[in-house]
């Protein structure tokens, strides 16, 4: 029983940072809930919270260059995903088809799971239980974060 809980607790896990990587917002869940401190500067105005300060430094997500501003290198492009997926193809030909469905087609877990099920039906091949079908893809996201 503590190994399905441990499972339950790593596909929660990975559910969070898959949300993360798919919605491309790494900052939505920090959205900061002050924006002044209490604390006033020297010319008695009140100042920022470091909070939302670091949050306005993170959205801006420009870089100074000696006197030019350009856009920082550091988001999250979509080919960083196809890469990602890629990766996962040729190390996990199963998970990739797994996680495949589930992101870039948009299936539900339990819709790819009845189409990966049709599929090895139609190649006489057994169909997947849901508990192998989990394994797929806790380790297709574990591989997938991990090459992302």
């Amino acid at each position: 029983m503590k190994t399905a809980t441990t499972l339950g607790q790593e596909v929660k896990r990975l559910n969070r940072e898959m949300a993360m990587v798919i919605r491309h917002d790494p900052f939505a869940p920090s959205v900061p809930i002050r924006i002044h401190s209490r604390e006033t500067d020297a010319g008695g105005a009140p100042e920022w919270h470091p909070a939302f300060s670091k949050w306005i430094d993170a959205e801006r997500d420009l870089t100074k260059r000696s006197d030019r501003f350009y856009e920082s290198d550091k988001k999250q492009h979509t080919s960083r995903m196809k890469r990602a997926l890629r990766q996962l193809r040729r190390l996990a030909p199963k998970e990739h088809d797994a996680m495949y469905l589930m992101i870039a087609l948009g299936y539900t877990w339990y819709g790819a799971l009845a189409k990966m099920n049709d599929d090895n039906v139609a190649r006489g091949k057994p169909e997947y239980t849901e508990a192998e079908f989990l394994v797929l893809t806790v380790s297709g996201s574990s591989l997938l974060l991990a090459s992302y």
